[in-house]
């Protein structure tokens, strides 16, 4: 902790959060303007504080000295990396160094949000996560329209519990209807592996691997018992390959 402690400064911690939590409505084509002010939707000032105050309360009491913080430049690199997988142009450098106006950060956040790039690069890094990466049943072309269907909703600013539902309770073809394929990855033969997908869902939701609750309770973690992961896979039983 205390090595995480003097990795994070305040300033970087006020820009992820920014970026993370908060999604942009709309994503225009062909290039993106930085907006003249922040939207109601990025005005997170009091879960921000909250944050930082958190942080240097457990610094503080940890007698941790924090790293300084980083410049506006090393940040801007850093949510291009995060949110678009590649550094900032160097057009967009020059008009960030002339940026002068209020709030600067949190106007360039909302802006490579807005950017059509979130959308595909986060889109790629979620088609990872809910289906993975394997060959075999779960060809090519399916695989490209379950990554667009999933580039369309990021783009559109669908909540994610709207989402992950559809994702779970989706029918029809995965040709038709590409949310479908996160239950026909595991398909095996004409039936569902429910097995595996319980634990997929719980990887790719809850960012937990608790596989071995198939077979008996978590031996590290007392919170999840068999009966839980059994519980989860009952749910798939029901699904059915026509």
């Amino acid at each position: 902790m205390r090595i995480l402690g003097r990795l994070i400064p305040l300033a970087l911690v006020v820009t992820v959060l920014l970026a993370l939590v908060k999604t942009a409505a709309d994503r225009p084509g062909g290039d993106v303007s930085t907006p003249a002010r922040l939207a109601r939707r990025f005005q997170a000032d009091t879960t921000v504080a909250k944050t930082n105050a958190w942080f240097q309360a457990h610094w503080n009491r940890e007698q941790i000295a924090p790293a300084a913080p980083a410049s506006q430049l090393t940040i801007l690199r850093r949510l291009s990396l995060a949110l678009h997988g590649t550094v900032p142009s160097l057009e967009e450098l020059r008009q960030f160094q002339a940026d002068t106006g209020d709030r600067k950060l949190q106007r360039w956040t909302q802006r490579v949000l807005a950017d059509n790039r979130f959308a595909s690069y986060f889109s790629d890094r979620l088609e990872r996560v809910l289906v993975g990466s394997d060959e075999g049943p779960f060809l090519a072309f399916r695989r490209d329209r379950f990554g667009a269907w999933l580039s369309e909703q990021l783009a559109a600013n669908r909540p994610w519990d709207q989402i992950v539902t559809e994702l779970v309770c989706a029918e029809g073809l995965p040709t038709g209807q590409p949310a479908t394929n996160f239950i026909t990855i595991a398909q095996l033969d004409d039936d569902v592996d429910e097995q595996q997908l319980a634990g997929r869902t719980i990887r790719a939701f809850l960012g937990q691997r608790i596989d071995c609750a198939e077979c008996h309770d978590h031996f590290l973690d007392p919170r999840w018992k068999q009966s839980h992961f059994q519980g989860l896979a009952a749910f798939y039983a029901s699904t059915r390959f026509t």
